[in-house]
């Protein structure tokens, strides 16, 4: 995703800016001047990029109110126009606008939510992959191996860019949650039925184990037995007959009617309808079996002739009458909450699966999976530049590392100070890479805040031949105080940010020498 150029109207310490970006070199350092309060901490070098990230994403890099992103000298609406690959930009606030173009044509959408979901799919970013792909300092997590595992977590989450992912997981808890409650409250109802059935027993006269019949129930089952011994009977008469139209085993080539012997070009039709036949009763056999298993295993504990007989007995009393509807009507509630509560089971087994799979021991180790190898390579890569070769490290798929110093495993926290910030650098430059490893669009242009700060003169050597590697395919703007590189930066193209009666400007000199 190349990022061509930008104009700036009120947007933070910035009036009026504009910087064409393909007129700039692939490596650029970036000064500031702030005339207002002397030295160049606050002239307005980082807002420049905040401008690009908001003006594709709406959202800045410190993730400002409106009244922080609109110049305070200003009443005048902030404006910042992007142009991106084929596309052109146009973000205001006050009012609130989002205007987009695709070669010159407007296709701005019915609402900025719509234009942004719509500016996001077709270039392929999200608000956290161009953070985590263009910013690399004071604003992106630094310190991956001396941090903890939720601090781990943290990081992989931001660079992994799986809002989403974490959000399924989160509803799925929260679901399952929902879930378990309603089971809780199915089995406590469920026993408040079963005592109060106990208590209208007793009532009845009966003793409490004594089986209380639903004639309905009763009868469903003799139906259900009946159906199955009526289909067992046809089953035995069409395989017997099916039986009779085979001819006997060692004479398929013989007429079973009339006992000739079949012309050979009518012998493998028949042995075709032969093995059909065959076919069909084993299956009629199979279904036999399952009416026999619907039989024996339908127990019917009274049958409904001898149950009337006995409700009979109770046609005058109308007490008992009442008490046993009560009984039927209560058993027939606990069934219906039986049957709901098998469900809500397997639901809640299901909500279980996806929260554990939407989890970081299911598809985001997937993911990582996916990219171990080549993450390893990378920050492998970083190292060995950094380390002139010393150092080399190996993830699992639980980011848990490895590290070894010529050859020998030796752990992170015995490293000297200069040499942990070396295989942070590496590491973090490594993990900026995931969002390209998942085929994600990247942005063209990394900003460096303040790198190598922590960083001695061999440690500045390393980087700087790192940083000219990559600026073959990245366009690279470095923020630095530190001053063996910005020596090195010297005929580099500069980028100076001034400051002067609260506002800032852009000047660009082509080479410079300190």
């Amino acid at each position: 995703m190349k990022v061509k150029s930008i104009k700036i109207k009120n947007f933070y310490s910035y009036e009026e800016a504009e910087l064409n970006f393909e007129e700039l070199d692939n490596l650029i350092y970036v000064d500031g001047k702030n005339k207002d309060a002397g030295g160049s901490n606050g002239s307005g070098k980082s807002s420049l990029f905040e401008a690009v990230v908001w003006g594709l994403t709406g959202k800045t890099i410190r993730k400002s109110i409106e009244d922080a992103v609109v110049n305070f000298n200003n009443t005048d609406s902030c404006v910042v126009d992007l142009e991106v690959d084929d596309y052109r930009i146009i973000r205001g606030k006050r009012p609130s606008k989002l205007q987009l173009f695709y070669r010159d044509e407007e296709i701005t959408k019915e609402s900025q939510r719509v234009t942004q979901e719509f500016l996001e799919k077709q270039l392929g970013f999200t608000y956290k992959s161009i953070v985590s792909t263009m910013v690399y300092g004071q604003n992106s997590p630094t310190e991956f191996l001396g941090a903890t595992k939720d601090e781990k977590r943290a990081i992989i989450k931001h660079y992994l860019d799986l809002d989403d992912v974490f959000r399924y997981r989160d509803r799925s808890k929260a679901s399952k949650l929902d879930i378990s409650r309603e089971i809780k409250a199915h089995e406590t109802l469920i026993t408040k039925l079963e005592t109060s059935i106990q208590g209208l027993q007793q009532d009845l006269g009966t003793d409490v184990n004594e089986p209380v019949y639903d004639l309905s129930v009763i009868q469903k089952l003799e139906s259900k037995v009946s159906e199955a011994q009526v289909e067992a009977r046809s089953i035995k008469q069409e395989v017997a007959f099916l039986k009779s139209t085979l001819s006997p085993a060692g004479e398929v080539g013989t007429c079973n009617t009339c006992g000739q012997k079949i012309p050979e070009e009518d012998l493998e039709k028949v042995k075709d309808e032969r093995e059909q036949t065959e076919e069909r009763i084993e299956k009629l056999q199979e279904k036999l079996e399952e009416c026999h298993k619907v039989i024996d295993s339908t127990n019917i504990p009274i049958s409904s002739s001898d149950l009337v007989q006995s409700m009979k007995a109770f046609k005058d009393l109308s007490d008992k009458e009442q008490l046993q509807y009560k009984i039927t009507e209560k058993t027939e509630q606990i069934e219906e909450l039986k049957s709901e509560l098998g469900s809500l089971k397997l639901t809640y087994e299901l909500y279980k699966f996806w929260e554990s799979g939407f989890s970081e021991k299911g598809l985001i180790r997937y993911i990582i999976r996916s990219i171990l190898n080549k993450f390893n390579e990378i920050a492998n890569h970083y190292l060995k530049v950094l380390t002139n070769e010393k150092f080399s490290i190996y993830f699992d798929d639980q980011l848990e590392e490895t590290i070894f110093y010529n050859n020998k495993i030796v752990h992170y926290i015995s490293l000297s100070g200069g040499e942990k910030n070396r295989v942070d650098l590496a590491i973090m430059l490594a993990l900026q890479q995931i969002p390209a490893l998942l085929q994600k669009q990247t942005i063209d242009i990394i900003l460096f805040d303040e790198i190598g700060g922590f960083l001695d003169d061999e440690g500045i050597e390393a980087l700087y031949i790192l940083l000219r590697e990559l600026n073959e395919t990245k366009k690279l703007f470095i923020i630095t105080h530190n001053s063996t590189l910005k020596n090195k930066l010297r005929d580099c193209c500069k980028l100076t940010i001034i400051k002067k009666d609260e506002s800032s400007r852009i000047q660009i000199d082509k080479g410079y020498d300190g």
